[in-house]
């Protein structure tokens, strides 16, 4: 049953990111990335709401809150989330490293695909 929650909040978590971020795209423009980052942080913070009312919470709920639509809306926020796990539980050489990692790994990869498809990057 948790698949079909997680599958029904991503569906609703992703159309509201298309939405939400061309609404703001729209209103501000398009020199700076206004929708994506306010969404990453709008996502950051639903999503450690959400981890800190998770006992209160029926699990059906935060299944569909927490993994599917913030997981949907910005993955921004499971990195964002991650990472503050891993500073809180006093794992702070493993934090920067992820930290580092997702950073200069994902720009690394999308470089490289644009390079594999002809792009400059």
């Amino acid at each position: 049953m948790n698949m079909l929650w997680v599958a029904i909040g991503g569906a609703l978590g992703a159309w509201s990111r298309y939405e939400l971020g061309a609404y703001i795209a729209k209103r501000a423009g398009s020199r700076f990335p206004w929708g994506t980052l306010l969404v990453n942080w709008g996502g950051c913070f639903l999503l450690g709401l959400l981890a800190g009312m998770r006992q209160v919470l029926p699990a059906p709920l935060y299944v569909f809150a927490a993994v599917g639509w913030c997981g949907a809306f910005t993955t921004f926020s499971t990195f964002s989330f991650e990472a503050l796990t891993l500073w809180r539980d006093k794992q702070r050489g493993r934090c920067a490293l992820y930290l580092f990692l997702t950073a200069a790994v994902g720009l690394a990869a999308g470089a490289g695909g644009q390079w594999l498809a002809g792009l400059p990057g």
